[in-house]
């Protein structure tokens, strides 16, 4: 059966939605809008101020004065006409940053990747570990007869082992008595040196497992890395797109300025015509 909300959780709900009602200002509702953008290939801006493809208007502004110094518009149109090539231009510098931006993404190591490498760390100290912990306990277990009381020196290096022995096998130190806890040193040493056994194989296991999956990570970046198939095809498609209206827009303005340099060849051949026919004419 569906839930009934009461008419007193209505008005509560309907408080707390009040409380939140998302950015006021105008510039927080721009900021805002670019909570999502991660590449702008389909920005309506020109130049994006905000989120994570965020560009310096200044280097826009200058590609703009070096294009305008560059085709010296005579008109309105003509300066429009620089101003969507250096759009077009601008945009095309955009999509060349997404795609180095992908290429070093993907060159660069992934969380799972970096996890693989931290937990591969983890398991070589562990097996580093156990392995000198085996080492001094199976070179204990050949030596654990107690030396002679009379020789002091001896009797207290050979207690100073059993300390560390007991150390080695998390065994209670305090307030026991030498041969107390040389006994239970002795009990336990040998399941803890077979249990060191077994967990050294189970670690260098994992540890081979997780270099083989390293391994594929490796190999791909030496084959190279580029962008996903379907990032690719976008932006394969956005400078195909970008690229034409270059070129239009590149056609367009040139077309104008051979239509100008045309019609004033005309005026100069007429000109020089009416010279010719009338050399008294006046200007002469």
């Amino acid at each position: 059966m569906p839930r009934v909300t009461s008419k007193k959780q209505t008005r509560a709900n309907g408080k707390n939605a009040a409380l939140s009602t998302g950015p006021r200002t105008p510039r927080g509702k721009r900021r805002s809008s670019m909570n999502r953008l991660t590449h702008g290939l389909c920005a309506r801006d020109v130049v994006l101020t905000m989120g994570r493809a965020a560009e310096n208007p200044a280097a826009f502004q200058a590609l703009l004065k070096g294009l305008l110094a560059d085709f010296r518009p005579a008109s309105a149109l003509e300066r429009g006409l620089v101003e969507r090539l250096a759009a077009c231009f601008w945009r095309s510098r955009r999509a060349l940053r997404l795609e180095q931006s992908n290429l070093f993404d993907a060159d660069a190591p992934g969380d799972a990747e970096a996890e693989l490498r931290e937990e591969l760390s983890k398991k070589e100290d562990d097996l580093s570990n156990d392995q000198c912990t085996l080492r001094f306990l199976e070179d204990f277990r050949s030596s654990s007869t107690p030396p002679d009381p009379s020789d002091l020196l001896a009797t207290k290096a050979f207690y100073k082992r059993v300390l560390q022995a007991a150390g080695k096998l998390n065994l209670k130190t305090h307030d026991v008595e030498a041969q107390t806890l040389l006994t239970k040193v002795s009990e336990e040493m040998e399941d803890h040196i077979a249990w060191l056994h077994d967990h050294i194989r189970a670690t260098k296991d994992d540890i081979a497992v997780i270099q083989g999956q390293l391994s594929e990570y490796d190999a791909m970046a030496k084959l190279g890395s580029m962008p996903d198939s379907e990032s690719l095809g976008s932006l394969i498609r956005y400078e195909t797109a970008n690229d034409r209206q270059l070129h239009r827009v590149l056609n367009q303005l040139l077309g104008r300025r051979r239509a100008s340099m045309n019609a004033t060849l005309r005026d100069l051949r007429a000109d020089a015509a009416r010279k010719t026919e009338d050399p008294f004419s006046e200007g002469s």
